[in-house]
C-alpha cells in the first residue's frame, strides 16, 4: 500500500460523507457477499492486510484452508443509492491470509483479470469490449414453498395482454416506470446504458443494453445491475428474477454478450474485404468459442433451469453455428452492426451464476481459436444453414456441460487463468445442485402420477 492510496481511500469517503464503508465481492456461484466497516475503524490496514473472512462460506477453498482477506478496488469506489445510512461501496478481490497476502487462485474477478492478461501478453489484442444485453422478469410476486410435505410456486402478476411483448408501450407495460428509476441509477453510477425495453415475454419480460466497453468494468456492472433491480424491487414491493426459463412456453432470459477486441483503437474484428465485414481474427475468435461452446456451458448456463430455456422456438440458440443475423444461432453477426462497430453476439449465456466466470471463460475459448487459427466455416459451424450439419448441440442439461467440462478443460488451465482446483470446486458444486433437483418430487409429477 502507497501513502497515496489511503490517501484516495479518504477522498472517497469524504466525498461520499459515508458512515460505513462495504466491500463486496461474488461467491463462487455469483450470489453478492459484503461486509460493512464503521468509518471510524477505517484506516491504513483496510488496504496492507484487508479483512479477514471465511471462504469456505463463500464455495471456495474447504474448510482447513479457507482463510481469506478482502482488499477494496479503489477504482470502483462510489456511494451506494440504497442504504439508509451514506455508504461507500467497493468491489474487493480476495487474497490468501499468508504472507504477502497472495491473489487467490479461486477469485472469480482475479480470473477474469488473468485472462486479459495472457491476451495481452499474447500481443493478441489491448481488450475485450463487451456489450451484455440484460433480460429478465419483473413480477408483483412469487410464492415459493419446497418442503418435504409441500413443493411449488405460484407468481402473483397484475393481468397481462397474451402475446409477443416485444417492445410493449406503456400503459400496456406496466414497468417502464420502473424501468426508467433503474436506468437513472445505472447510468448516474457509470453503467453504459444504451437503452430499455419491453421483451418478447408477456409475463413482465424486461431488457436493458449496454454499449460496449472493457470487458473488466462490464464484470462490474454486471453485478451492480443484478443489485440495483433487486434493491428498487425491494423498495416496491416487486419481484426481480434473472431465472433463465420462470414460464413455460413463454422466452427465457438470457444474458447475450456482444464482443469485440480492440487494439491501438482499432476494432480488430472488422475486415471490409471479409465474409460479412469480419476479419480472419473475428471467424477465429467464433471459432474458438464454438469449438469449446459445450464446455463454455457448464459457466454460461450455470444451473439444471437453464437448458430449459435452450429450446427451439423461442429465439434461444440450440446448435454452436453463426450466421449473420441469425437469432437462433449460438453467435449471431448483427446486420446493424457495420465498419468500426462489427460485432459478435454469444447468445447462449445466461445470468443465472457468476458473470466474471462467463466472460474469462469466454474470452478464452476466442483466445485459444485465434492461437490455433479456427476456421468456422471450413469446420461447417456457418455461417449458412446449408453448412451447419457438422455443429455440435449445445448440452441438454447441465450434467452434459460438466461432462464436456471434464473432458475439454485444458484451454482454460492455460498459463494458470483457471486452475484445476477452481474447477474441481465448481465441479462440485453444480453436480451437487444437479443431484438436489434429480431427488425432489416435482409438482408435475404429482399431476402425472399421483392417481395413475
Amino acid at each position: 500500500m502507497s501513502i497515496q492510496d489511503y490517501t484516495l481511500l479518504r477522498e472517497i469517503i469524504e466525498k461520499t460523507q459515508a458512515r460505513f464503508m462495504d466491500l463486496k465481492v461474488l461467491d463462487l456461484g455469483g450470489r453478492l457477499r459484503q461486509v460493512s466497516l464503521p468509518i471510524e475503524s477505517v484506516g491504513p490496514w483496510v488496504l496492507e492486510s484487508g479483512v479477514g473472512f471465511d471462504g469456505s462460506s463463500y464455495g471456495y477453498e474447504k474448510v482447513n484452508a479457507s482463510d481469506m482477506v478482502l482488499i477494496p478496488d479503489l477504482a470502483t469506489g462510489q456511494l451506494d443509492p440504497f442504504r439508509d445510512e451514506p455508504t461507500a461501496s467497493f468491489m474487493a478481490s480476495i487474497h490468501l491470509a499468508e504472507d504477502g497476502l497472495p491473489p487467490s487462485e479461486q477469485d472469480a474477478r482475479g480470473i477474469l483479470w488473468r485472462a486479459l492478461s495472457r491476451m495481452r501478453s499474447l500481443g493478441v489484442a489491448d481488450d475485450l469490449w463487451v456489450a451484455p444485453e440484460y433480460e429478465f422478469h419483473v413480477l408483483d410476486d412469487v410464492e415459493i414453498e419446497c418442503s418435504p410435505v409441500a413443493c411449488g410456486y405460484r407468481v402473483l402478476e397484475r393481468p397481462v395482454r397474451p402475446g409477443n411483448g416485444y417492445h410493449r408501450a406503456w400503459p400496456d407495460d406496466p414497468f417502464t416506470g420502473f424501468r426508467d428509476d433503474a436506468v437513472r441509477v445505472l447510468v448516474d453510477h457509470g453503467v453504459p446504458v444504451k437503452y430499455h425495453h419491453h421483451e418478447c415475454g408477456s409475463r413482465g419480460q424486461m431488457e436493458i443494453e449496454t454499449s460496449l466497453g472493457p470487458v473488466a468494468a462490464a464484470a462490474d456492472h454486471a453485478v451492480y445491475v443484478r443489485y440495483v433491480l433487486r434493491c428498487l424491487a425491494e423498495r416496491r414491493d416487486l419481484r426481480v428474477t434473472f431465472m433463465p426459463k420462470p414460464f413455460v412456453d413463454e422466452a427465457g432470459n438470457g444474458w447475450h454478450v456482444h464482443q469485440m477486441l480492440r487494439a491501438d483503437d482499432r476494432n480488430l474484428f472488422h475486415d471490409p474485404a471479409g465474409p460479412a465485414g469480419l476479419s480472419r481474427t473475428a471467424l477465429a475468435w467464433i471459432g474458438g468459442i464454438l469449438e469449446h461452446g459445450r464446455a463454455l456451458a457448464a459457466f454460461t448456463n450455470p444451473t439444471t433451469n437453464s437448458y430449459k430455456r435452450l429450446t427451439p422456438g423461442f429465439e434461444a440458440p440450440t446448435s454452436l453455428t453463426f450466421g449473420l443475423g441469425d437469432r437462433t444461432a449460438a453467435i449471431r453477426i448483427p446486420r446493424w452492426a457495420r465498419g468500426e462497430d462489427t460485432r459478435i453476439e454469444y447468445r447462449s449465456a445466461d445470468l443465472s451464476g457468476n458473470p466474471y466466470l462467463v466472460l474469462a471463460a469466454i474470452l478464452v475459448a476466442g483466445l485459444d481459436g485465434i492461437e490455433k487459427d479456427v476456421d468456422p466455416v471450413a469446420e461447417g459451424w456457418g455461417p449458412d444453414a446449408a453448412r451447419a450439419n457438422g455443429a455440435s448441440s449445445l448440452p441438454a442439461s447441465l450434467d452434459e456441460a460438466l461432462d464436456a467440462l471434464e473432458t475439454d478443460e485444458a484451454f482454460l488451465l492455460r498459463d494458470g487463468v483457471f486452475s484445476r482446483s477452481i474447477l474441481a470446486r465448481w465441479g462440485e458444486a453444480k453436480r451437487a445442485e444437479v443431484r438436489e433437483v434429480a431427488r425432489q418430487p416435482h409438482p408435475y409429477e404429482y399431476l402425472l402420477s399421483f392417481d395413475p
